[in-house]
């Protein structure tokens, strides 16, 4: 009798060691995660502020060289294969992209691309693309003229 008991203990001790060490992976994994993401988003709101500083040096005339100039800084961007770049207008529409080239009237519709063309503040989204349901990071920053007027915003994907 005294042995079941041992047994019992011992296989108890076992199951609770396995529950305490499968919780700590998920804490882990969920922790690495969350660290990750978040590193990803401020890497990529750091590279929308700074595309957004270097466009800057781009834009001097109307709307209609300002997309002239975000054409030619899309079709530059060297890191195409992995990020898409996106120039909106000051009415939020997307003028062109670095993936699919001229666009005219497609609206991000994240909150990042709004809050950078109708409130003059860099920001990012997490979360799913209205249009194709697919997951997306994106991050966007407000592009200025040198005179200081708002003429847009970039945004990486």
């Amino acid at each position: 009798m005294k042995r079941r008991g041992l047994e019992r203990r011992w296989l108890w001790c076992c199951l609770a060691a396995a529950g305490v060490l499968a919780v700590g992976v998920a804490v882990f994994s969920l922790s690495l995660r969350a660290a990750y993401y978040r590193g990803l988003t401020e890497l990529l709101t750091a590279r929308a502020r700074s595309g957004a500083d270097v466009l800057r040096l781009y834009l001097d005339g109307s709307a209609a060289e300002d997309a002239a100039a975000a054409a030619r800084y899309a079709e530059a961007f060297a890191d195409r294969e992995r990020l898409e770049f996106e120039f909106i207008d000051r009415n939020g529409r997307v003028l062109y992209s670095s993936s699919f080239g001229p666009l005219s009237g497609y609206e991000p519709g994240t909150p990042d691309a709004a809050d950078a063309v109708e409130r003059g503040q860099a920001g990012s989204y997490r979360g799913r693309d209205r249009v194709t349901g697919a997951r997306v990071i994106s991050a966007s920053a407000p592009v200025y003229r040198a005179g200081g007027e708002r003429t847009g915003a970039v945004r990486y994907v």
